[in-house]
């Protein structure tokens, strides 16, 4: 029997390659697709994580940054010669945080605690 297509007296042979082709490439696009799955989820814990790391952040350095300012308040009140850029800096940068726990989106949550809304409010009064 001559084959048409080829021009040949062999038959034409199924290839066992093109017979595994489609359930190999779905194994590993499955495969694939539950990697990247575990690979979104982590991150989306690292975020979560980061997140709530932000705030604990924010939060120290607000302190700090109220130390620094008070520190250089205490210093220009006995100094005969204020550094009154170095109070003014500092008041700048204490304000700014501020500002930030005060509107930033990530801290909505935590302005609904009373004790920490009550504190907010002490600091704008003194600001």
């Amino acid at each position: 029997m001559t084959n048409h297509l080829t021009g040949t007296d062999k038959p034409e042979r199924k290839r066992p390659f093109r017979q595994l082709l489609l359930p190999v490439a779905a194994v590993v696009s499955l495969i694939v697709i539950l990697l990247l799955g575990r690979v979104v989820v982590a991150d989306l814990r690292e975020l979560r994580s980061a997140q709530s790391d932000t705030v604990q952040w924010t939060l120290s350095q607000v302190e700090i940054e109220y130390l620094d300012f008070n520190l250089s308040l205490q210093a220009a009140l006995v100094s005969d010669n204020p550094d009154l850029a170095l109070l003014r800096k500092d008041f700048d940068v204490f304000y700014s945080r501020h500002d930030i726990i005060s509107n930033g989106t990530v801290f909505a949550a935590v302005r609904q605690e009373e004790p920490f809304n009550l504190a907010l409010k002490e600091i704008k009064t003194f600001l």
